[in-house]
């Protein structure tokens, strides 16, 4: 929002907390307002950081767990077809990485 309203402004030590929490290296902040940046919106009210790592926490495993199923999952299907791909790329009907489960 360009009145400011939804934007949130860190104290020094503030700042130097969250980028140790996220694994930044802290340089200082801008004196000068030129290198801001927004790193929290909220809606009506503000969330503290304990419950926004948490938030990101769950997300993040829920994204990767997904990611990791899948892949578990295209590697068990390989290995269920493994004898009929194996004859397929021996024919030149499948790639290598086809036999090993990729995708492409």
């Amino acid at each position: 929002n360009a009145d400011g309203q939804d934007t949130i402004f860190y104290s020094e030590k503030e700042a130097k907390e969250h980028c140790e929490v996220v694994g930044f290296k802290f340089k200082g902040i801008s004196k000068t307002n030129v290198l801001n940046y927004l790193i929290a919106r909220w809606g009506d009210e503000i969330r503290p950081i304990a419950e926004l790592k948490s938030l990101a926490k769950e997300r993040l495993i829920e994204k990767y767990g997904a990611e990791l199923k899948n892949e578990i999952e295209e590697k068990n299907q390989a290995l269920k077809k493994i004898k009929e791909n194996t004859l397929l790329f021996l024919n030149g009907e499948l790639s290598e990485s086809q036999v090993k489960g990729s995708r492409f």
